[in-house]
């Protein structure tokens, strides 16, 4: 950590420096800031620092950052942070102003109440505390935040392939020439040829925007039971207008890391299912793997501290080591499959496609949640037209997901021999995997089930048992081809043959 010269630093250890009790007091102390913890109080200082990628060096500039810290932490956690306090010094003593003058006379402070370091994510997922309503929660407010964030100017979105290029090169230039990094340098060469077209049409069409740019579990905690994410980058543009799926590709690398796969991949199902963003799904293992690669970074240039204990030092360079091979694993993954759900409504079909991409490393593709995004009004959701419809969006969210290395769950009806049809030619001409799951139970327990789903109007599907007994009326038998490949889940007896 490079000396600084801090006149106030010591002043933030004294009780007496704050206009408020102070029940217990910590300061802790990074390369850009210094953060004073008072009990129910945070107090965060930025350091007058240049290391090119960020600029605190003037009280301009460090009170700008401090704005900015607010402006984008406030979209996410605005009940954290309270404002912009200021540190004065007055007759050689130092005192904390909560509600500055407006003079601008003073070092600007980011003020936020304080939290439990118990309720950070790292440490619930640590503990093994990671609760699905909780995932749940969470990926509808990273969903929320991509969805509302301002897009980027046409200049700043057209170069977020380049930059992103460019931020995986500089990694690399910062990091040992190693045999195995030299694989990981050539695979993400690979990757950005193979994706840059891809990402410049997403560019194109808005998904590179104002995003968290720091989106990992240290930077999550639960306020009063929900989460919240603070800490968004303020201090580097390029870091924070970048693709969504950047973005969130941080958070579940990080789950990914902390031994919590299955959390992942249900963060990503649902996230996908709230924005419908499966295009990108083939740049997804060239994003994974550069956040990793980050980590890998980091871990190397802190184990060159001169400060740093031959121990420390050694735990960082397994951290890179570590890091660089969760990077060539994910640059790289295994080829995924085509998991079909067959079944009538309320079969058990969806939960069981979510168990399967949480435990195969896939994504569901819900029919019901697809065919309510092409067709607002309820009536002709379920006519020929619109069925063709959603199994063709179906198919080609399929495609997206098994060319980024995941398995393809598709959660629909599946009544119809041309879909199932249409489905196994796909996964013959990716050169994946295909298996059926079929779902059933008596008649009478499905319309049972149907009508309690309805009252309680909180499932995606809008089948009630009409559609069910049209769809019944509908099924056609699996054929000897895909009887091979099925595997029946019943419940209670199977009314519909399977051959």
């Amino acid at each position: 950590m490079d000396p600084v010269d801090l006149p106030w630093r010591k002043a933030l250890e004294d009780p007496s420096t704050y206009p408020h009790p102070v029940r217990s007091l910590q300061v802790l102390e990074t390369h850009i800031s210094v953060v004073a913890l008072t009990g129910d109080y945070v107090y965060k200082l930025k350091k007058p620092v240049d290391y090119g990628f960020v600029n605190f060096s003037s009280l301009p500039l460090r009170r700008k950052y401090c704005e900015e810290e607010l402006r984008l932490n406030r979209r996410t956690a605005p009940e954290l942070y309270l404002g912009l306090a200021e540190l004065l010094r007055k007759a050689g003593s130092f005192r904390m102003a909560v509600e500055p003058d407006g003079r601008d006379s003073g070092e600007p402070v980011v003020r936020m109440r304080q939290f439990r370091l118990e309720d950070r994510l790292d440490q619930i997922v640590r503990r093994g505390e990671l609760a699905d309503d909780l995932v749940e929660d969470l990926t509808l407010r990273v969903a929320g935040l991509h969805s509302s964030a301002a897009p980027a100017g046409v200049e700043m979105a057209q170069s977020f392939p380049e930059r992103l290029g460019a931020a995986i090169r500089d990694n690399f230039a910062r990091m040992p020439a190693t045999q195995q990094l030299q694989e990981l340098h050539e695979a993400f060469e690979s990757k950005l040829e193979q994706c840059g077209p891809l990402l410049e049409v997403r560019a194109r069409k808005g998904s590179v925007r104002e995003c968290h740019g720091d989106l990992h579990l240290a930077n999550i905690c639960l306020w009063h039971g929900t989460p919240r994410l603070f800490d968004a980058l303020e201090f580097n543009e390029s870091l924070r207008w970048i693709d969504v799926l950047s973005d969130a590709a941080f958070l579940f690398m990080d789950l990914v890391d902390s031994n919590a796969s299955s959390a992942a991949h249900f963060f990503l199902t649902r996230y996908l299912e709230e924005t419908g963003d499966y295009s990108g799904l083939p740049a997804w293992p060239l994003l994974v793997a550069y956040r990793a690669h980050v980590r890998a970074k980091v871990a190397h240039l802190t184990s060159q501290a001169a400060a740093l204990s031959p121990e420390a030092i050694r735990r960082e360079e397994e951290r890179r080591e570590h890091y660089t091979e969760l990077a060539l694993r994910t640059i790289e993954p295994p080829r995924g499959g085509i998991v079909l759900l067959a079944g009538l409504p309320a079969s058990g079909k969806s939960t069981t496609a979510l168990q399967i991409a949480r435990t195969e490393g896939g994504v569901r593709i819900r029919s019901d949640v697809e065919r309510k995004r092409l067709h607002e009004q309820p009536s002709g959701r379920y006519d020929a037209a619109m069925t063709r419809r959603t199994y063709d969006v179906l198919l080609d969210h399929a495609r997206a997901a098994v060319a980024g290395g995941l398995t393809a769950v598709i959660d629909a009806t599946h009544a119809r021999r041309v879909d199932r049809t249409r489905a196994m030619r796909l996964a013959a001409d990716l050169g994946v995997p295909l298996k059926i799951i079929h779902c059933s139970a008596p008649m009478a327990e499905l319309e049972q089930r149907l009508r309690a789903r309805s009252a309680a109007g909180a499932d995606a599907s809008e089948a009630d048992v009409a559609v069910l007994r049209q769809l019944a009326q509908e099924w056609e038998p699996f054929t000897p081809e895909e009887a091979a490949v099925v595997t029946s889940q019943q419940a209670g007896g199977d009314r519909i043959p399977r051959t």
